[in-house]
């Protein structure tokens, strides 16, 4: 009687099982790299804002804040006003097209493309002391008139746009 040979024998099934368990453990690693990364961009997530404080008698200031946990790097910044938009920081709006002529006694930082916005950093881009007038102008400029918009990245290169007073960033896609 002669011994039809099998297909599947022990050879087969051992080097089968093999496989199969390699494949499992290569899922299994490429989604925990898959979750290590999303981890990851989340350690070192900027969350920017615009916010502006409510103009007592005779202080205003309008500041971006980096609420988030990582670094922010600035694209751009420009103000929307009178469907036009300018390609300025708000101290050079005021200065160049809203008091070209007057001077107005303000404080401010400049906030450039290239600059580096650090984790829980605020800086103050225009602010006033002393005149109520001129704060209630401010104010009502920054509420109502013109739009401040900030592009910024994260060290991912992900790139995020906030625009106006308590807007949320919205991620852009690249």
């Amino acid at each position: 009687m002669v011994h039809k040979p099998t297909f599947w024998n022990s050879d087969k099934i051992v080097s089968s099982l093999a496989f199969l368990v390699s494949t499992v453990t290569l899922l299994t690693l490429m989604y925990q790299t898959y979750l290590m990364q999303k981890q990851q961009y989340a350690t070192v997530l900027p969350y920017v804002t615009i916010v502006s404080s409510a103009p007592d008698t005779t202080m205003y200031s309008l500041s971006l804040i980096n609420n988030g946990i990582g670094p922010a790097f600035i694209q751009n910044i420009s103000v929307h006003y009178k469907d036009s938009i300018y390609e300025l920081d708000p101290s050079s709006f005021l200065q160049g097209v809203i008091y070209p002529h007057t001077p107005v006694s303000f404080s401010y930082a400049s906030v450039s493309k290239g600059m580096l916005l650090p984790a829980e950093e605020k800086v103050n881009m225009v602010s006033i002391q002393g005149s109520e007038k001129d704060a209630r102008i401010l104010a009502g400029l920054f509420y109502d008139d013109a739009q401040v918009e900030v592009v910024y990245r994260s060290v991912f290169d992900e790139t995020w746009r906030v625009s106006g007073i308590g807007g949320i960033p919205e991620k852009l896609d690249d």
